[in-house]
């Protein structure tokens, strides 16, 4: 069974995932100017999907509320969620904690920070991939 009602934690979890899709907003301009308006469609469908879980789940970074009810139409959230959870499993498939060899000594320190941000994206995709799992009914 589909789980629509998710707690505050989860829901800061997809929030914080769709103001970092929405980073890609500009993405449309460029694709129409280049002619590609198949893809510009996709990707108002992509953002639409967004727009509207923020709807349910409160568009206001700090929303109070203590649960959240998904109330988007079913396929809508599929496809929304089916997203989400591709890239979570594309991030944690690609993710490797270990320094590159080939690492020239004055970049370790920069190397360490990205490793550390990618840690924290890791961190971030093991919360939302059960949540994408819940939502799409054991995916």
């Amino acid at each position: 069974m589909n789980r629509t009602v998710l707690n505050r934690r989860e829901r800061d979890l997809l929030h914080d995932e769709v103001m970092l899709d929405f980073t890609s907003l500009g993405d449309i301009t460029v694709t129409i100017k280049n002619g590609n308006c198949a893809e510009a469609q996709g990707l108002r469908q992509r953002f639409e999907d967004d727009f509207r879980l923020l709807d349910d789940i409160g568009w206001n970074p700090l929303d109070g509320r203590d649960s959240y009810t998904l109330t988007m139409p079913p396929e809508q959230r599929e496809r929304l969620f089916r997203r989400i959870l591709d890239g979570v499993d594309g991030c944690l498939r690609d993710f490797s904690p270990e320094l590159s060899p080939n690492v020239p000594p004055e970049a370790i320190e920069e190397e360490k920070r990205i490793i550390e941000q990618h840690r924290r994206l890791v961190d971030r995709d093991l919360e939302l991939w059960p949540i994408c799992v819940a939502v799409l009914g054991g995916v």
